[in-house]
């Protein structure tokens, strides 16, 4: 009897594996607000995990926090799920930015994925996006910027003049924002950009933009404040006849007139994939970030 309690000990000490001998691997999400494309990315990534064979209260447990905004909950939420979870997942830049830091801090190298990030290079959750390094990989939410523009130019052939409305420190809408502002001025159209600091400011910032003289659009990147705070915009655009186009269609869903989007159902998903070669042994820095 000793021998065969050693025997199993020994196995579960050997086992490279994200599981306790016999238990269920623990998943931690940390998703930073409450917003459609942020939430079907979540979704996404649970059936993604269905999918492989993985699912919650059967072979997994699933941890779901939402920051609600809150800079400090996001914080205190990353800090938690780094402490139980095998994996964790964070939704969007700031939600994954936290759980690196969180694992950084704690001297943990469990798995991180994230999804909805546009630019994780330039986020510095991974050093390339083909072969990522380190414990961190995921999806990200790159728009088809260029089209996008397109889209505005097919929609009023005579624009002149855009605006762009981001938040400051939302790294991957400063991306978008940027690629978008290249893009109008290849056409020869003029474009002002305005940027909130958090949600107490969207409403003042998107009336002083949409009171900018023969301002014929506005472009709204992927943007999780300002999607969280739709009607902030819609409303004076909409007062002011401004054609509204936002990166994703969930900010259509809440406002805003027309998009070319990525379905983040199905980029949850894949990272779900992911997920699931992580459980069954594979490590972050030999899976390629994925985009759609």
């Amino acid at each position: 009897m000793k021998r065969k309690n050693l025997l199993l000990a020994t196995a579960c000490l050997s086992l490279v594996s994200l599981t306790s001998c016999g238990g269920k691997t623990k998943i931690g999400i940390l998703q930073p607000v409450e917003h459609s494309a942020l939430s079907a990315a979540r979704l996404g990534f649970i059936e993604g995990l269905k999918e492989k064979g993985f699912e919650d209260g059967k072979n997994i447990t699933i941890y779901y926090q939402n920051a609600n905004d809150e800079p400090a909950n996001q914080t205190q939420y990353a800090k938690s799920l780094t402490a139980k979870c095998d994996i964790t997942l964070g939704i969007g830049t700031g939600s994954s930015q936290a759980l690196q830091a969180a694992h950084v801090n704690s001297g943990s190298t469990k798995p991180i994925l994230f999804t909805a990030v546009t630019d994780p290079v330039d986020a510095k959750l991974v050093a390339s996006n083909e072969a990522p390094g380190g414990f961190i990989t995921g999806t990200s939410d790159m728009n088809p910027v260029e089209a996008q523009i397109d889209l505005i130019k097919t929609c009023l052939p005579d624009v002149d003049k855009i605006g762009i409305i981001y938040t400051q420190s939302e790294t991957n809408s400063k991306v978008q924002a940027n690629l978008a502002k290249d893009e109008a001025e290849k056409y020869g159209i003029s474009v002002v950009i305005e940027t909130c600091t958090d949600s107490a400011d969207v409403s003042a910032v998107a009336t002083h933009l949409c009171a900018t003289e023969g301002l014929d659009a506005i472009y709204i990147p992927t943007d999780n404040n300002i999607a969280a705070h739709m009607s902030s915009v819609s409303i004076p655009a909409n007062n002011n006849h401004i054609l509204l186009v936002g990166g994703e269609e969930g900010l259509v869903k809440n406002g805003a007139h027309i998009t070319l989007s990525v379905n983040y159902t199905e980029l949850g998903k894949k990272c779900g994939y992911m997920a699931a070669d992580i459980i069954n042994g594979k490590k972050p820095s030999e899976i390629p970030v994925a985009f759609m």
